[in-house]
Order: C-alpha cells, then sequence, then structure tokens
C-alpha cells in the first residue's frame, strides 16, 4: 500500500505541475487496490532444466549404465518426501560372458601340477539400490521463487546397495557366484531436461563387502576395501504431476530448427578416464554423418584408437597386468523415425537430431600384453585380439548449443572373438561367439 499510495502521489504532484496554467483544470483521480506480485522472467536455464515445474514423482530410466559394474537396464524411482527431502529406489540388470578369469584349475596330462583353462560362463548381474537424498539448496531457492518444489538441484545422499553375480547358478558354476553390498556418501547435482529427460552426476565416498567368487584371486574370499567413485546417469523420466507444454520447449539449448546434412564429431567424454595411476585408459574417436538426400536416413562411419594399462593384486599370491592399444571402428546406417512427423508439425528442421534405430556393426582390433601370477604359476599372453560385433540398436542424438552433441544409444549386438598370438611360450589361436545388451555414450564437439 505504501508503494501505491508514493505512485499516485507522485502522479499527482506531476499532474499539478503540468496544470499550473491560465485556464481553469478540473482533476480527477481515485485509488484502484490490487495485490503487487514481483514479476519473474524466465530464462533459457529455466526453459530447458524446469526449474518452476513442480514434480513429486520421477520414473527414470538410466541409458548410460553409469555404475561401476556397468548394467545395461536401469531404472529408478524417486519420491519428494518434502522440498528439502527425497527417497531413490533403483534396479539394474545385465548380464555378460567371463572367460580367462573365470578358470578352474585343472591337471595337466600325467603331471601332478595344475592350469587355468579357459571356461566360458554367462552371469546374469543384478543391482538394488536405495538412496536418500537432501537438496540442501532446495527451500531457499523456494521462497526466492528461482525453483518450485523438483528434482532439479544438487544433493547430499546416502547410498545402499547390494549386487549379486550369477543367482542361480548350479552344479560345478554355482561356485562363481558371488555377492557385492556399498554404503557411500555422495555429493552430486541432479537436472530436469526438458519433459522427458534427466541428468545425475555424483561423487561418492564408502566401504564394499565383497563375497564369493574373486575373478582376481580366481578362488573364494571375503573382503572389506574402501572406494571412491564418480556416477554419470542420462536418460529418459517421467514426471508426476505433468508438465504443461511450453511454446519455447529447448530449442534454443538444443538447435532444433538447425537444418544440416552432415556432422563431424569428436567425443571428448571417453578421451581419458583414470582410476589410479595404475589404472587408466583413453579413447579418440572421430565420426562423420551424412544424410541421405533430404529423407531421414543416415550413415556414420566412426573410426577411433584407444589404450589402456590394468594392474591387479590380491594378496601375495596373485597379479594380473595388462597393456594395450587398439584401433576400430563402426559403420550404422540410421533411421531418424520421428524427423518428418517434427517436421510437420513446425518442431524441427531437417537435421540429424532425434530418436534413431539403427544397425550397428563394429570392427576392432587390440595389441594385447597379459600377465597372470598366481600361487607360482605364470602365465602370459602376446598377440592379437579381434572383434566383429553387429546388431539392431536404439539411440538418441541432439545438438547442444552451437558445437555440441551428445550421443547415447543401447545396442544388443552377437559376435565373434579371435585371438591370435604367443601362450605361455606356444601358438594360441583361440575363437568364441557370444552375445550381450551393450550402450554407449559420447559427449563432445560437433562440426
Amino acid at each position: 500500500m505504501k508503494r501505491i499510495a508514493s505512485l499516485f502521489a507522485t502522479l499527482l504532484a506531476c499532474t499539478a505541475l503540468f496544470g499550473q496554467t491560465k485556464d481553469t483544470t478540473f482533476l480527477f483521480y481515485g485509488e484502484e487496490i490490487s495485490t503487487h506480485q514481483s514479476p519473474r522472467f524466465m530464462d533459457r536455464y529455466d526453459e530447458v532444466f524446469r526449474t518452476m515445474d513442480p514434480a513429486q514423482w520421477m520414473f527414470r530410466w538410466d541409458l548410460t549404465g553409469g555404475y561401476e559394474i556397468g548394467t545395461a537396464l536401469n531404472l529408478g524411482i524417486e519420491h519428494k518426501l518434502s522440498p528439502a527431502f527425497s527417497l531413490q529406489f533403483a534396479y539394474g540388470l545385465s548380464g555378460t560372458n567371463r572367460y580367462d578369469s573365470l578358470s578352474p584349475l585343472v591337471p595337466f596330462p600325467d603331471r601332478d601340477t595344475f592350469f587355468y583353462h579357459p571356461l566360458s560362463t554367462s552371469l546374469a548381474i543384478h543391482r538394488f539400490g536405495v538412496q536418500s537424498r537432501w537438496y540442501y539448496d532446495m527451500a531457499r531457492r523456494m521462497r526466492a521463487g528461482l525453483s518450485a518444489n523438483n528434482f532439479s538441484g544438487n544433493y547430499f545422499g546416502l547410498e545402499l546397495a547390494y549386487t549379486t553375480f550369477g543367482p542361480g547358478l548350479s552344479g560345478e558354476e554355482a561356485r562363481f557366484a558371488s555377492d557385492q553390498a556399498t554404503a557411500a556418501l555422495r555429493w552430486g547435482l541432479q537436472r530436469r531436461l526438458s519433459r522427458h529427460g534427466f541428468m545425475d552426476v555424483s561423487f561418492g565416498v564408502g566401504a564394499r563387502r565383497s563375497g564369493g567368487f574373486d575373478e582376481r584371486a580366481l578362488g573364494q574370499r571375503s573382503y572389506w576395501d574402501f572406494f571412491a567413485n564418480t556416477q554419470f546417469s542420462l536418460g529418459l523420466a517421467l514426471y508426476r504431476p505433468k508438465a504443461e507444454k511450453k511454446a519455447l520447449e529447448y530449442c534454443d539449448v538444443l538447435r532444433c530448427f538447425r537444418e544440416e546434412n552432415q556432422m563431424f564429431k569428436i567425443d571428448l567424454y571417453n578421451l581419458v578416464k583414470i582410476r589410479d595411476k595404475n589404472n587408466l585408459k583413453g579413447k579418440a574417436s572421430l565420426a562423420w554423418e551424412r544424410k541421405l538426400g533430404q529423407s531421414p536416413f543416415s550413415v556414420e562411419l566412426l573410426g577411433f584408437v584407444k589404450a589402456r594399462k590394468e594392474e591387479v593384486a590380491a594378496g601375495e599370491n596373485y597379479k594380473y597386468g595388462y597393456s594395450g592399444w587398439g584401433f576400430g571402428g563402426h559403420i550404422q546406417p540410421r533411421f531418424y523415425y520421428s524427423l518428418k512427423k517434427r517436421i510437420a508439425k513446425g518442431k524441427s528442421g531437417n537435421n540429424l537430431s532425434g530418436a534413431y534405430i539403427a544397425l550397428h556393426t563394429a570392427i576392432e582390433r587390440n595389441t594385447e600384453k597379459r600377465t597372470d601370477s598366481d600361487r607360482g604359476f605364470k602365465s602370459d599372453f602376446d598377440g592379437t585380439v579381434d572383434y566383429l560385433k553387429m546388431g539392431p540398436m536404439w539411440g538418441l542424438q541432439y545438438r547442444i548449443f552451437k558445437t555440441g552433441f551428445i550421443d547415447l544409444n543401447l545396442a544388443f549386438v552377437g559376435g565373434t572373438e579371435h585371438q591370435d598370438g604367443i601362450k605361455d611360450g606356444k601358438k594360441h589361436i583361440y575363437e568364441t561367439r557370444s552375445f550381450e545388451i551393450t550402450g554407449g555414450l559420447r559427449v563432445g564437439l560437433a562440426f
């Protein structure tokens, strides 16, 4: 009321000054009472991360498999108990084939010593997790009118997880089953991406208990250790209550209306990853994607070089070392199945952004040196390993601002692995076939 009274007093004074003429002037004024609200202007940040959209439930599908165990299917539910606190439940499912690491002791013919015989064993992986989160800045942002009660914020979390490897194995294979329980304190940031996406990055420190079969020691053992890791999750999500449609959406950031027929892509996300001084890897890749005319079809060609060093020691008896480098590439005929519909509705230009299906065909050659030492027994391999993989793929690609891109995908592939080299001083040739569910994430520069 003070502001309104001052406003009208100022207007009255100004009118009186302009009214100082010889003519008689009649002034009529009144007072209208209304509620004053400070205006807030939405910017690009609000549009992309939906900071002003309230949400009490989030059902998420993590497409990156951001956990250390590399699960392929990652589902989660998060519920806000209050503006500051939430509770999250997560489940991950995957499977893997293991060979040399799952090798029981087998006697040499006519000798009293033993050696490790390669054995292929398929393991299912189940991960169960629960996490309580404290969005420590959410209440203040809500009071300041900077955010609604939702899941876009910074947080501290307590995470408890249980992972079982190879449940249901029977007979001789049952001894390869194992489990793992972890507890960690995490700090992270989570952001909603438009109407149906999310991003979650966190760093955590904690304790881990492992029991059952240990692939490093090739035997049964139980132990505790400590860990520190980074988790990155990116995927699709459904929110409740449902967000209203907004005119601007995310096109200012994701360049929806850009017209382009080709794109060169440099991956930065997988360029360097260092766990410690003895375990590091890097991968440099360059991709070129070209549309077929003005159609929603395209072809991507990718080439890469990579290197990896790994050292593992389990007590004084077991040591494993790996060093190697490799190169390869893939070809992906792609179909952006919703592109024409989005263009017809005025939601997109004719470009290389959106959801797609593809036929993924990849080749790779690695030059490797591996050494195993356990209880006086030593084994080594020096040679090449060739991979050929092919299968259907689903993916999602977008431009980010002017020179960025993100491409995540999920594929079911089958193929062969061919080893050729010297193993334990003898010529070694070995070939096997396998099927797997795999996912990939590239984030980097686009031109």
